[in-house]
């Protein structure tokens, strides 16, 4: 996908009421701080369900806070520490499935910010995330599956969070 103009997709996206936008395989027609700043600048009202390409984590956070009817969220190639007190933004988030760039994706704020949508969120799925405790999994009580990927956990921590529940290929289930 190359995009030109974002003001004009974002009022076409409205128009046809789109509620999907896989931007994956988007090709950056500008230098990319200059695209994150024109998306940055438009609305997207209708989309619900988003699949982002490589974004640095300050720039996730500033568009959390234009989109904040977003149900889904899949931001693979995360850069940079996110500040999850930006999720909370997102009173309608059931799915978000967050993944470092490269190395180990850092979460200024833990999971505690995201206490807000439990009753809402889901699906968690935090691959190669670092530096979170037992106490950022106590606000999450309402998942129905959690990956637990390539977070670095000691056996102990895994039994406080993981405790009672069945493990299956890298996943537990929550019950």
């Amino acid at each position: 996908m190359q995009v030109y103009d974002w003001q004009q997709l974002s009022q076409f996206l409205t128009q046809v009421k789109c509620s999907h936008l896989d931007m994956r395989k988007m090709v950056f027609v500008k230098e990319r701080e200059a695209t994150w700043a024109d998306i940055l600048g438009v609305t997207l009202p209708n989309v619900v369900h988003i699949q982002l390409p490589r974004i640095p984590g300050p720039t996730l956070a500033a568009f959390f806070e234009n989109a904040p009817q977003l149900q889904v969220v899949n931001s693979p190639l995360v850069t940079n520490a996110l500040d999850t007190a930006a999720l909370a933004r997102l009173g309608q988030l059931t799915d978000l499935r967050l993944k470092a760039g490269s190395g180990c994706l850092q979460l200024d704020g833990g999971l505690k910010p995201l206490e807000g949508l439990a009753g809402t969120l889901t699906k968690l799925s935090l691959l190669t995330v670092t530096e979170l405790t037992d106490t950022d999994y106590d606000v999450l009580g309402t998942l129905s599956n959690l990956e637990q990927g390539h977070n670095q956990f000691t056996n102990t921590n895994l039994k406080c969070i993981f405790g009672g529940m069945s493990q299956k290929s890298g996943s537990a289930g929550l019950q």
